[in-house]
């Protein structure tokens, strides 16, 4: 039902100036919360719509079942079907536009929060449907509290990657606050559960490292620096463009093994890109899917609003596609053998191993080469500097860190399960 899209156009375009201009000064409190501001009426009315359209599919299903045999039934069958199937799509639309206005919230987290907290911030399912929501008043005026004492606050339930408590605090740049908000003063068992989930994890936070008795500190996580230069964003920008002013597809490889297409909706995506001999690995970028919480949202990569829109709403579909023989050379030219996992594991899509030790690179890192524009070249090249400066980690321990570690075996693994985990930012999980 594309008719439904040009009402909220306007929208979405107050809303991608507002994140920029947040983006552009992160001290801008007033932007901050009008954004929030904005996407919380949004997504009111569209899960308004929604729960009156999921009305409606139910009266459809019903009626359906209702039809009996006579001179009309087949008619009435086919009236029903299809008015179904038209709820059915209008649904969806809005469900994507959900979607959409959930990266805005994801994307204004992501610019003051790094990724590596929002990890553990995200790692549970989200509240669902805002709309009904009881205790949403009281959010709101617990949040336009925080706003009067000049301090940065989220309202979680605007984001999909904030999803423990109701409000997230920006004490400083290091240390949060997550607030559960009761509109009742009766504070059951399940409120109890909530407070001790919230403080679970702001104290995983605020404690990166693991101390031994010797005061010697294990490292939980490690990140692959960002280089210099190492964005092709500005190309696939004008790309877009392209196809937008022209109208058909255009593509350009933006360095060795590395080549974006910017599709149009009139063309089929897959007869469009081959894979002979599975030699490439084909990364399909949609704004209005949710991204891996590792991946920036397009609507903060882009800061054209009529690109952002045409990918958002299928007019250019856009791809990536990755020459897997390239990055295998490269690799092996630096003594580490290369093996693709293919289906055999999705959270994890090659596994390296050098010097005995086996790393495994994270799905949602790699696909940030499609997703945030990544240099294929500059990621090939973190990944072996990162394999590079793997500590000897056998030789961090002492007897005595041993024995109050644990057997030997899994002390061993203890250390090695952040290596494992390396290129995908995990804590170490002992």
């Amino acid at each position: 039902m594309a008719r439904r899209i040009p009402d909220y156009q306007r929208t979405f375009a107050s809303l991608h100036g507002l994140l920029h201009s947040v983006q552009a000064d992160r001290n801008d409190l007033a932007s901050v919360y009008l954004l929030q501001s904005k996407i919380l009426r949004a997504l009111l009315s569209v899960e308004r719509s929604i729960t009156s359209i999921r009305a409606k599919i139910s009266c459809s299903k019903r009626s359906l079942r209702k039809v009996r045999s006579g001179w009309n039934a087949k008619a009435e069958s086919n009236r029903a079907r299809q008015s179904l199937s038209d709820f059915q799509a209008t649904e969806a639309e809005y469900q994507r536009i959900r979607r959409l206005l959930h990266s805005f919230g994801d994307a204004l987290a992501k610019l003051f929060i790094p990724t590596w907290n929002l990890k553990p911030l995200s790692d549970r399912e989200d509240s669902g449907f805002i709309y009904g929501k009881e205790g949403l008043r009281a959010e709101i005026l617990a949040f336009h509290k925080v706003r009067r004492e000049s301090r940065i606050a989220f309202l979680n339930c605007l984001s999909s990657v904030l999803c423990f408590g109701d409000i997230t605090v920006l004490r400083n740049k290091e240390t949060y606050e997550l607030l559960e908000i009761k509109s009742s003063g009766r504070l059951g068992s399940k409120y109890a559960a909530q407070v001790r989930a919230n403080e679970h994890v702001i104290a995983k936070l605020n404690t990166p490292d693991i101390i031994l008795p010797s005061g010697s500190r294990i490292p939980t996580s490690i990140t692959i620096a960002e280089k210099s230069g190492a964005n092709h964003g500005m190309v696939v920008e004008a790309l877009i463009r392209d196809a937008i002013a022209q109208g058909y597809s255009q593509t350009v490889e933006v360095e060795e093994g590395q080549r974006f297409f910017a599709i149009t909706a009139s063309e089929d995506l897959r007869d469009f890109i081959s894979m002979p001999h599975n030699y490439y690995y084909a990364i399909i970028v949609q704004a209005s899917l949710y991204l891996p919480i590792t991946s920036q949202p397009l609507c903060l990569t882009f800061s054209n609003f009529e690109v952002w829109s045409a990918c958002a709403f299928g007019r250019v579909q856009l791809a990536c596609l990755v020459d897997m023989k390239m990055i295998e050379g490269h690799l092996t030219s630096n003594g580490i053998t290369v093996r693709w996992l293919g289906n055999e594991d999705k959270q994890y899509c090659m596994e390296l191993s050098t010097n005995g030790f086996t790393v495994r690179v994270a799905t949602h890192q790699f696909l940030r080469i499609g997703t945030e524009f990544r240099s294929l070249g500059c990621f090939i090249s973190d990944l072996v500097d990162v394999i590079n400066q793997l500590p000897p980690f056998e030789a961090a321990f002492n007897p005595g860190e041993l024995a109050a570690l644990g057997r030997g075996p899994f002390v061993q693994q203890h250390f090695r399960t952040p290596v494992s985990n390396a290129l995908s930012s995990d804590s170490a999980r002992p």
